[in-house]
């Protein structure tokens, strides 16, 4: 006996075809509650599913870390004598896409206090900025948030 095909139009379209060779024949016609209509009124049983091929999980030390669950670092400008308000202003804009009220604000800040904090991120970022900022003669650093 033959691999049992459940529909004998789609068996003969596939000898016809040259698909599955003359042996492989429709031996039962199953309807749609499974009842077999065939020789031998015998049930054919549907075919078993395939599994799909496992795929290998990275562990969690493969997979980088979360932004939320890096150490964040301060990025501060510092006061300095040798920059003027509208230079720092116009690089905080440029560099960090605030408004020239923030930048105002920050610039005020640094020159009253010394210092200003102009964000808290994760290390790489904040070392770009920081150098960013130094790269524009601006007095920049970093710390631990």
């Amino acid at each position: 006996m033959g691999y049992m095909i459940a529909d004998a139009l789609v068996a003969d379209k596939l000898v016809a075809n040259g698909v599955v060779a003359d042996e492989v024949v429709a031996d039962e016609v199953v309807d749609e509650q499974g009842q077999g209509e065939g020789e031998g009124g015998a049930t054919a049983a549907p075919p078993a599913p395939v599994a799909p091929a496992p795929v290998a999980a990275k562990s969690p030390k493969d997979a980088p870390p979360k932004l939320d669950e890096m150490p964040q670092y301060k990025v501060l400008l510092h006061n300095d004598d040798v920059n003027d308000f509208e230079h720092v202003c116009a690089t905080l804009m440029e560099l960090f896409a605030v408004k020239f009220e923030r930048a105002f604000d920050l610039t005020s800040e640094a020159d009253k206090r010394g210092l200003a904090l102009v964000m808290v991120t994760h290390k790489e970022l904040a070392e770009l900025k920081a150098q960013q900022l130094q790269s524009k003669r601006l007095t920049a650093s970093i710390e631990p948030a």
